[in-house]
């Protein structure tokens, strides 16, 4: 198994050893599997019908599945306000995903239930879940890949679009740059690159995006308080410390010229590591003056972007 691979899992299945039977689920369901090609991420955001987000315990996103763990007085609904921006970018933002009420089961959640089961009815049902698993897995009819991170982005590359339905979370700046902007960076800090793809007038923009905390949003990039909506479709920014009347004429120019923002908000992932994932091509809206604070929006007018492939000599 390559170093990368037992590293992830070891990180991943830690996080759930202070549940002890939730644990013996989802490390059963895993050695059971006994398969290292499919990806397995554990606590996965997704937002259900009901406005709320939910954590699936066991999610194999080559296979779109989820498990989740019912344990007696178990809960893993949020309210929506006390979901973090880390968890808002996250979240499944599929259609499937959106339309799957979380309180009952569905061909998209296999549910184990614990509570006053014997160890032999669990370990039923752990069989059970691993069926299903391979079922799906065989009725791809492909072989599954679980990539590097490098392999990753030279699928990406490869490809001629990129959308936000990709769950991907790129590293580094540069890397956003060099794989779908067709640029040769060795390092790269900004988070605003102008024009970074003159033809389809993109700028590069990589927000941090504000920080819930004690119930309080905080600004943790040099004052700028950029928002992103629950459905990714509009962003706002504020910042009490530059020039309203600067600000304003900046995008408002941005805006004339026909230049728009494709938009990588950055995160942290469930490994707690920095990254930056596309959320769309945004251009600036309106302005409003709200409570004494100036904010800027931006709405989302794509949701994917051309990759661009250096032309050849």
């Amino acid at each position: 198994m390559n170093d990368h691979k037992k590293e992830y899992l070891l990180k991943i299945f830690s996080r759930t050893n202070r549940k002890d039977t939730e644990n013996y689920v989802l490390t059963g369901i895993w050695h059971r599997l006994n398969n290292f090609n499919i990806k397995p991420v554990t606590q996965q955001y997704v937002k259900t019908d009901e406005g709320r987000y939910a954590l699936l315990d066991l999610f194999f996103p080559a296979i779109n599945f989820a498990i989740e763990v019912d344990e007696p007085h178990h809960t893993n609904q949020k309210e929506q306000d006390e979901v973090r921006m880390e968890d808002v970018l996250t979240a499944l933002v599929s259609d499937d995903w959106r339309a799957c009420n979380h309180s009952t089961t569905s061909d998209l959640v296999f549910r184990v239930t614990t509570n006053e089961k014997s160890i032999e009815e669990i370990d039923e049902q752990i069989s059970h879940a691993v069926e299903i698993i391979k079922e799906k897995i065989a009725a791809m009819g492909t072989e599954l890949e679980w990539l590097t991170y490098e392999e990753e982005l030279a699928r990406i590359k490869s490809q001629e679009t990129f959308s936000i339905g990709n769950n991907f979370g790129f590293k580094y700046i540069k890397d956003i740059a060099n794989t779908i902007f067709g640029r040769d960076y060795n390092n790269l800090q900004r988070c605003y690159i102008k024009n970074i793809d003159a033809e389809h007038r993109l700028s590069l923009h990589c927000p941090k995006l504000a920080i819930l905390k004690a119930g309080e949003k905080i600004a943790p990039a040099k004052g700028w308080l950029n928002e992103l909506s629950d459905d990714w479709s509009t962003i706002s920014q504020s910042n009490k410390d530059k020039d309203r009347n600067k600000l304003l004429a900046e995008f408002k120019e941005e805006k004339k010229s026909g230049t728009r923002r494709a938009t990588f908000a950055q995160y942290r992932d469930h490994l707690g590591f920095i990254r930056y994932r596309f959320v769309g091509v945004f251009e600036y809206d309106s302005f409003e003056n709200k409570n004494g604070i100036d904010i800027f929006y931006h709405r989302r007018v794509q949701d994917e972007v051309k990759i661009v492939h250096p032309k050849k000599n």
